[in-house]
């Protein structure tokens, strides 16, 4: 209230105890700068655990009554928080987007420790976690053992193995690694420098042969001296791994739109294409495009499996010209329940 600015060590726990004093958290192209960032990580994991706020019991974070969010902006996160007026609706749609992954993981987590499959279904519910209240284990326990769930675990461990490149940054933010090193080294860092920095184990070799494929690419573009730090939709980065996906940049955390980084551009797809594969042998062009069809492919079973559950629970049933793939799967039948050890 007073204007003035200090420096404090906290935990996630001192920071809700503060007594008429906010965290200040400034944003850059829609992430949160520098130290604070950690600790803001911290909260929004503490509350999106917390079931009283967020339950459990939803088939997915956007059937959480949107009511229920905004509850904890207003009268929880925004009253501790000091965001400039301009950066409001970053702050809220940020914050809203991490506290969803946050939920999501934890579910996962419940899942592994709390369901035991040598256990039936009854068993099961009656163990519930001590901080889990009975009916929301319930509930969740019933969507996790549904047929149409599990088929959508199944696809997404088959895709979680076809991942070639596992990150090894930890749970660092990119952002905040990208800073420190620039601190370091006095200079602008290239995403290429970040996706090589995230692909390395602590003893120096790389995570995967297909990664230390990439990073050696990246390095031989990087050595030549032609291409600048800036990021850019042909800098090294660009060069080696093609364009990026709608909606996320590689390397820059998430949140981060291409359009936000390089600007808009009306030749996006064309362009952008020829130029960041100019690289790369007819062959690496055709994995690229065999890579992208397949999480393609699995996104939009994903998104079929999700809609035709819910044509089956409303009775709607669609002609044949217009039926979905998966529809057959969530017509109402017995079906013995199975385990699987992976969240949707």
């Amino acid at each position: 209230s007073s204007g003035i600015r200090s420096t404090k060590n906290l935990t996630s726990h001192q920071a809700w105890v503060l007594e008429n004093l906010k965290i200040v958290v400034q944003f850059h192209r829609n992430q949160p700068k520098g130290e604070v960032s950690g600790l803001l990580s911290r909260i929004l994991g503490n509350l999106a655990k917390d079931c009283s706020l967020f339950p459990i019991g939803f088939d997915n974070w956007h059937l959480v009554p949107q009511s229920f969010k905004d509850r904890v902006w207003n009268d929880v996160i925004k009253p501790k928080l000091w965001i400039e007026a301009g950066q409001m609706d970053i702050a809220y749609h940020y914050i809203l987007q991490d506290l969803g992954n946050k939920w999501r993981n934890n579910r996962i987590r419940l899942w592994n420790v709390g369901f035991k499959v040598e256990k039936s279904r009854e068993e099961n519910i009656t163990n519930h976690p001590p901080h889990i209240p009975p009916e929301q284990w319930a509930m969740f326990i019933d969507y996790r053992l549904r047929p149409d769930t599990q088929k959508i675990c199944k696809i997404n461990t088959i895709n979680k193995r076809k991942h070639e490149t596992p990150h090894t940054g930890g749970s660092k933010k990119n952002s905040i690694r990208k800073e420190e090193m620039e601190e370091k080294l006095g200079r602008e860092v290239s995403r290429g420098e970040m996706y090589m920095i995230t692909h390395v184990k602590p003893n120096g070799s790389y995570s995967s042969t297909k990664a230390a494929e990439i990073c050696e690419k990246i390095k031989a573009i990087e050595a030549t001296g032609t291409v600048p730090a800036k990021a850019s939709r042909t800098d090294s980065l660009s060069q080696v791994l093609g364009p990026e996906h709608p909606g996320r940049t590689r390397t820059m955390g998430a949140g981060v739109a291409p359009t936000q980084v390089f600007g808009s551009s009306s030749c996006h797809g064309n362009h952008s294409s020829s130029s960041s594969t100019s690289s790369l042998s007819p062959e690496e062009v055709l994995q690229q495009v065999q890579t992208q069809l397949r999480e393609e492919r699995a996104h939009r079973m994903n998104v079929e499996a999700v809609l035709a559950h819910v044509l089956s629970q409303t009775g709607i049933i669609l002609p044949p010209e217009l039926a979905l793939s998966n529809q057959p799967l969530y017509k109402n039948q017995a079906s013995s329940h199975s385990s699987t050890h992976n969240d949707s």
